[in-house]
């Protein structure tokens, strides 16, 4: 078995929360996660640029994008609830 076939049979299915995912290295470690089976949420304080992220990435049925500033524990409690409502998980 290729590694990435393993890496995607692990990450199937599981739930991954991304921090800074609007741009740069938190959009593309959003995308290999997605693109290995992951349900991806995807934050940022940003939602314009989170959105268009998430399109970047397309799998949209794989993904959520919330706008969450992380340094406000509300905003992540919320973030959170929604994450379990959608999802139902996070494990990364």
């Amino acid at each position: 078995m290729a590694s990435s076939d393993l890496a995607k049979e692990k990450l199937s299915g599981k739930g991954v929360v991304v921090t800074g995912a609007s741009m740069g290295i938190g959009e593309a470690i959003g995308e290999l996660f997605v693109d290995n089976g992951a349900q991806v949420v995807l934050l940022s304080r940003d939602s314009n640029r989170l959105e268009a992220a998430r399109a970047r990435i397309g799998h949209l049925d794989q993904t959520l994008a919330l706008a969450c500033d992380v340094r406000h524990r509300e905003e992540i409690d919320q973030a959170v609830g929604l994450i379990m409502h959608h999802f139902h998980r996070i494990d990364i």
